[in-house]
């Protein structure tokens, strides 16, 4: 099998992901003023119709209900119905996902720029902005990635969203099968 670009990438590594530390959490949101989870405003998760999407909702409504005491709506809506109410931000919280395509972390960090079509959070940061418009015009690899991961670690600290998981593939190929080349973007050539 022949080594494909990402081969020649730097080995950097983005920002630690989140842990969950239900403790914490609880003793922030009684500082916020709801000890127990008491009168914490009634929210929702807005999801599109799936039987997958259906399950991560409830997953997430129980671990919310047994870690933090809130209490949270499930609001299924169509595809099309979801797409409007995430580009007029008329939403609590969204499942939503995106797939790379371009094997570069841009590919992800870039929908949360500032006034990005894809950006359906609302959410703006000038910093997070700078280091992107940075990281475009670095040529060297090791400091644009650089770049790149302290513009991640600015949306996961102010928790712009909430990594839960990544799709992944498995595919069974007979030993005497020639000529398939995977790339990192899941694509067979």
């Amino acid at each position: 099998m022949e080594p494909h670009h990402a081969d020649r990438l730097p080995r950097l590594h983005g920002p630690d992901a989140a842990r969950l530390r239900p403790r914490d959490r609880r003793r922030l949101l009684a500082e916020a003023g709801f000890p127990g989870g008491r009168g914490f405003p009634k929210f929702g998760i807005l999801f599109n119709t799936s039987e997958d999407h259906r399950r991560i909702a409830e997953a997430v409504q129980a671990m919310w209900l047994r870690e933090l005491n809130v209490p949270v709506e499930l609001q299924n809506m169509e595809w099309g119905t979801v797409q409007q109410a995430t580009s007029t931000l008329r939403y609590d919280i969204a499942r939503r996902s995106w797939i790379g395509d371009y094997l570069d972390p841009n590919s992800f960090l870039d929908i949360l720029r500032s006034g990005d079509g894809n950006n359906r959070t609302g959410w703006s940061d000038p910093r997070y902005d700078a280091l992107l418009e940075q990281a475009a015009h670095e040529l060297d690899p090791e400091r644009r990635f650089s770049l790149l991961a302290r513009a991640e670690r600015i949306a996961l600290d102010a928790a712009v969203f909430i990594p839960i998981y990544h799709y992944s593939t498995h595919e069974l190929i007979k030993p005497y099968v020639r000529g398939i080349h995977h790339t990192a973007l899941d694509v067979t050539r």
